[in-house]
């Protein structure tokens, strides 16, 4: 905010006071003069001479201090780039706001390589890697090894996206230069908790599949409305009758068994929706409930994210396992117990070559393409943090993974058991 209009400028300021430094003494010196009972009797010579000389000085001494008041003010400005220091005084306190408002850890060294900088959130990740001492004054290398940041300093270019380990705590660094008048003055970090992003990520994962889902949904209906017009405009009212209750009934059959299946909604709508992907693509996909007891309720809005997630990831990747077969056939098993929600999801496809099953759940990693790879290594790590586990088998008739999910609640049914 400009501040100018508010209060004196810094310029005035100056100037005021470097006038007040010239005259006052050129006044103490007048009043001496035109004080004949301190100057003497010996000192009674022309006054107006004196006077005349003294306010000559004056006006000497005003035009000097002034120009030395620009000069001074505009140098003093120039090094803070045109701000008042009232403004400097805001800004900094806005700098301030906004690196504490900043959900990212960031710290800054200068050019001995010494943390001058450090936010709240930085300070925090550092107490959650048991570093409890300020960073403030402590060199990079010691305090933050392995950040990268002496090598920015060196090489003057940004490193983005480093992964760093200290004391057991991963984080993603991103190092920046501080470059003034073309040289490295220092550098600044920011860092983000791997665990954090990684739990972004899946949640990312989980939407996608949502809307996949939906949009499938959305493509389906709108086609059997093209369908359902276009025999009206023909005035095949026969076919049409028949033609709706064909999909009535099927849609029926399919609602009416998962229903019975499985009793959460949401579960039942995702898995209808994927039901409706396969037949687009030509594909048999069968869900079933093992066991006498229906799938209950997933109560827990984490844990049926979880569900959806990992059992639409692996429905996909068994929808790209089939793609090339003759007869394309997915099968799908979920089993209820007293502590355990198990998921089964089988396809006929060629299978996963034996030298690369060991590297399939490996960040990255994928026989698809180039920006691929995440799907399973995402899911994988998901199962791990909410204790379940997620195997899978695989041989040249097809591959079957197995995803385990801790829950609490329900009867024992039978033992789950798949073909592979």
């Amino acid at each position: 905010m400009n501040t100018r209009g508010k209060q004196l400028s810094f310029q005035t300021y100056i100037i005021v006071l470097i006038c007040i430094l010239v005259l006052l003494p050129i006044m103490i010196i007048g009043g001496l003069f035109a004080d004949r009972t301190v100057v003497g009797e010996g000192l009674t010579g022309d006054l107006a001479h004196v006077e005349w000389i003294l306010f000559a000085g004056g006006v000497i001494g005003l035009v000097i201090g002034y120009a030395g008041a620009l000069f001074l003010t505009r140098k003093i400005k120039s090094i803070l780039f045109g701000f008042e220091p009232g403004e400097i005084a805001k800004m900094w306190q806005e700098r301030n706001a906004m690196l504490e408002a900043v959900h990212e850890g960031i710290i800054a060294v200068n050019s001995e390589r010494r943390i001058v900088v450090a936010n709240h959130a930085a300070i925090e990740m550092f107490r959650q890697a048991s570093i409890y001492q300020s960073p403030l004054g402590e060199y990079i290398e010691d305090y933050f090894p392995g950040s990268h940041m002496r090598n920015v300093m060196q090489t003057g270019l940004p490193e983005y996206d480093q992964e760093v380990n200290l004391n057991g705590n991963n984080f993603y660094v991103n190092n920046f230069p501080v470059l003034v008048s073309g040289q490295v003055v220092g550098a600044i970090s920011t860092f983000r908790d791997k665990t954090e992003l990684k739990q972004l990520a899946e949640q990312l994962t989980g939407i996608k599949i949502y809307t996949d889902a939906l949009r499938s949904q959305t493509h389906e209906f709108m086609n059997k409305l093209h369908v359902i017009l276009g025999m009206i405009h023909i005035g095949q009212m026969d076919n049409l009758i028949e033609y709706i209750h064909k999909i009535t009934n099927q849609y029926q059959l399919e609602v009416g068994s998962l229903s019975q299946q499985i009793k959460d909604p949401v579960l039942a709508g995702f898995l209808l929706s994927k039901i409706s992907i396969a037949n687009d693509n030509d594909i048999k996909l069968g869900i079933i409930a093992v066991g006498s007891v229906p799938i209950p309720p997933i109560n827990n809005p984490e844990l049926l994210d979880d569900v959806i997630t990992v059992i639409g990831n692996l429905i996909d990747n068994a929808f790209d396992a089939v793609k090339n077969s003759k007869v394309k056939v997915i099968e799908v098993a979920l089993r209820h117990s007293m502590d355990s929600l198990t998921i089964s999801v089988k396809d006929n496809g060629d299978g996963i070559s034996y030298r690369i099953q060991g590297m399939i759940f490996e960040k990255s990693f994928s026989t698809k393409g180039k920006n691929r790879g995440y799907g399973l290594y995402l899911i994988k790590k998901r199962m791990e943090r909410i204790g379940g586990s997620l195997t899978f088998k695989s041989t040249e008739e097809g591959t079957t993974f197995i995803a385990v999910f801790p829950y609490e609640g329900g009867e024992d049914v039978n033992d789950f058991d798949v073909d592979y």
